[in-house]
């Protein structure tokens, strides 16, 4: 789990503590999550990095734009052939073209999930908007214990969802509130599951919500993520999208890299090249 400020801990199922932090910053994961998702920087990074994903849309239209009148020289190579601008320009259009389908399946993605507002216009008209409130209804109140019976609970879960693993456990934000157990069904991509289940603390069910059959626009909203992550749990389609996500993220740093290059080395070039002014005596 995640605490303020980015602490958090691993602790095994039977309570053991395995491993406890402070910030993001002590563990390597927690700080490649917030690098990648927040820029470490917080929210204000989250919508940076949402419009980041609407340039790598517009730069991928505009580069397979750029590339088509030159599609006839089309070669496919890891590396240019020369270190020189031109070679590099070419290799860059050539590389971009091949990559550019899977980036703009991470940049949709990442940016949809990120610009709420974007993702909602986008996948609102998939389903009526009545449906989509109906299903996510806040569940109604829970007794007024306090202490949960997990037992009852957890029976209560397999008993409603008997071919689902629970993934997390969401505990009640105010009282009156249930307790909501996450959980995945076979079908679900999302390896973490978006089917939840919100019971009180004797085990009583307040809500049931299953992915598989909710509203359209949901699932594809859910879809989301393991789309994005390539973790598309129990697809056939989860290795060889993991393959290519990895070859487009690989592509994608060496296309910048050279580019960053490129660009540097020919304005370095074109100061060095500069012509000298003649000094001399202006006569009239």
């Amino acid at each position: 789990g995640f605490g303020k400020g980015g602490g958090g801990a691993y602790i095994a199922h039977d309570g053991t503590l395995l491993a406890r932090w402070q910030s993001v910053w002590e563990r390597p994961e927690t700080l490649l999550f917030d690098l990648h998702h927040h820029l470490l920087l917080g929210e204000t990074g989250e919508v940076i990095s949402g419009w980041l994903g609407i340039a790598a849309i517009l730069f991928c239209i505009t580069g397979l734009v750029l590339w088509w009148p030159t599609r006839r020289t089309f070669r496919l190579r890891a590396l240019p052939p020369r270190f020189t601008r031109p070679a590099v320009i070419l290799h860059h259009r050539d590389i971009g073209a091949v990559l550019a389908l899977p980036i703009l399946l991470a940049a949709i993605t990442g940016a949809l999930m990120v610009l709420k507002p974007l993702g909602q216009a986008v996948l609102a008209p998939l389903s009526p908007a009545a449906e989509v409130a109906a299903w996510q209804a806040k569940p109604p109140a829970a007794s007024s214990a306090t202490a949960q019976d997990w037992p009852a609970i957890l029976a209560a879960a397999r008993a409603r969802f008997p071919d689902a693993d629970p993934r997390m456990i969401i505990w009640p934000r105010a009282p009156g509130e249930g307790v909501t157990l996450r959980l995945r069904r076979p079908a679900e991509w999302h390896p973490n599951g978006r089917t939840t289940l919100t019971l009180a603390a004797d085990g009583t069910v307040l809500a049931a919500r299953d992915a598989t059959a909710a509203p359209l626009a949901l699932r594809a909203g859910n879809a989301l993520y393991p789309l994005h992550s390539a973790r598309m749990a129990g697809s056939a389609m989860a290795l060889p999208l993991r393959v290519v996500m990895t070859l487009a993220g690989l592509g994608l740093a060496l296309l910048g890299s050279l580019a960053v290059v490129t660009f540097w080395r020919s304005r370095t070039g074109n100061h060095r090249s500069a012509p000298a002014i003649p000094r001399g005596r202006v006569t009239g």
